[in-house]
């Protein structure tokens, strides 16, 4: 590491993806590798979009759950474990996402989250029992919390905006 290859200091090591995606935006782009951004002020937009929708979302969770237990005859416990175990999922997935986003792309674990997340969301509001709730709630929206929240929108942004500007850029994009 750090110039100490054991084939010697003329070997050339592959340099870590954080330094390709700075010229993967921008006309230094590889040819239909990545997507063009036109302005960091897009990228901060988008993302800031990206988190009010995913955390927004996760936030009013709490309000529906004196809705969601009367009508379908269940405790408030039950309720609450299909939301502990939604973020128990979430911090124990986000490692992974980040990595499965620098491997393959941040847009492709983004898109694939969202996916989830709606689902997750339409079989939340049809769960019948406290299983299915478990299972939407819990599951599926706390596999897509780890994809569409700070590790791979924060990650996007570091990539494309200037060191010296990092901690305003994600200061943003957090608020």
């Amino acid at each position: 590491c750090y110039g100490l290859s054991p084939l010697g200091p003329s070997a050339r090591m592959r340099v870590p993806h954080g330094v390709d995606a700075r010229i993967s935006f921008g006309p230094h782009a590889p040819g239909g590798q990545y997507a063009t951004m036109k302005s960091t002020r897009t990228v901060l937009a988008c993302a800031a979009a990206i988190l009010l929708l995913a955390m927004g979302v996760r936030q009013t969770m709490g309000l529906f759950m004196p809705q969601m237990t009367v009508a379908n005859g269940w405790s408030r416990d039950e309720f609450a474990l299909a939301i502990a175990l939604q973020y128990i999922l979430w911090g124990a997935f986000v490692p992974f996402a980040g990595a499965i986003a620098d491997r393959f792309g941040a847009g492709r674990v983004l898109v694939a989250s969202a996916v989830a997340y709606i689902a997750g969301l339409a079989l939340m509001a049809l769960s019948q029992t406290p299983l299915h709730l478990g299972l939407s709630a819990g599951l599926l929206i706390g596999l897509a919390l780890s994809g569409t929240t700070f590790g791979v929108v924060m990650g996007s942004v570091a990539k494309v905006v200037k060191p010296e500007k990092r901690s305003v850029a994600l200061g943003i994009v957090g608020a």
